[in-house]
């Protein structure tokens, strides 16, 4: 795994576990041509869209435990109804912010999970009023232990391996991500 990269979105310094798998639209948006998205789709900064102007989701982070002790965040969308979606937009910038929960439907298939998480219901909140909402809970068996079961830090590193395009670690080699205070070097 390569020591540093740059985050193709924000451009900043990121280096292992600090690096997300975030989806850039729900898995049925995702799906359509590009025609179709332009005429179908109505996106509102990166963390609201809407489909066929009947169909509302927001984008959260879904939180994974690793089994070193740390969280791991993939950004994923989740389908809401218009109401939580206009409640949402309008408490965006609010300081009320901080206290908002809404219920939604996962709307990826997140690897390794895929199907079995992918579209399940579940509960996302604000950890404070400046980032965006997490997944805290859900009644679907499977995402309920994916939220609350330490996942092995060598399948995260795979993935993000794999994501990133990066080879994977040596077996015998240990990765260990760079304290955030030295990313910025």
């Amino acid at each position: 795994m390569s020591a540093i990269d740059i985050c193709p979105d924000c451009g900043r310094k990121v280096s292992g576990l600090d690096r997300e798998v975030t989806f850039g639209f729900p898995d049925e948006v995702f799906a359509l041509s590009d025609d179709e998205r332009v005429r179908r789709v109505a996106t509102f900064g990166k963390s609201f869209v809407t489909l066929d102007s009947d169909r509302f989701f927001l984008r959260v982070l879904l939180p994974v435990q690793l089994d070193i002790g740390r969280e791991f965040r993939f950004g994923v969308w989740i389908e809401v109804s218009k109401h939580e979606y206009k409640r949402i937009w309008d408490l965006w910038d609010e300081p009320e912010y901080s206290t908002v929960s809404v219920e939604g439907v996962l709307a990826n298939t997140v690897p390794p999970w895929a199907d079995a998480i992918g579209g399940a219901p579940c509960m996302a909140a604000a950890r404070n009023a400046t980032d965006a909402l997490y997944i805290e809970s859900s009644t679907q068996p499977v995402l309920a232990r994916v939220l609350t079961t330490p996942w092995a830090m060598h399948e995260c590193e795979e993935l993000i391996s794999a994501v990133w395009g990066d080879p994977p670690p040596d077996p015998g080699e240990s990765v260990v991500p760079l304290p955030r205070e030295d990313l910025s070097k």
